[in-house]
């Protein structure tokens, strides 16, 4: 398995995998694409990382990371 650091870049898939996890966890988060996209793109800026994992050449999850906090959290893994 493959684990990629995400860039700017990289905000649809993880915008779209974070809709997969709030319709996963039937989480009552009722944002589009267009709002998570916003949102991730305010995680990245303000101190978060994301990590996709990518098994033969296809892309199977994700982790995003507050960096800002002691210890780091984990704040969503799919």
């Amino acid at each position: 398995m493959e684990i990629k650091e995400c860039s700017f870049e990289d905000i649809t898939i993880l915008a779209e995998m974070n809709k997969c996890l709030i319709e996963d966890e039937k989480s009552n988060n009722s944002m589009d694409i267009i709002q998570l996209k916003n949102r991730m793109y305010e995680f990245l800026n303000g101190g978060y990382i994301a990590h996709l994992f990518i098994e033969n050449d296809q892309i199977i999850g994700y982790a995003l990371c507050d960096m800002t906090k002691e210890p780091k959290y984990l704040r969503h893994f799919l």
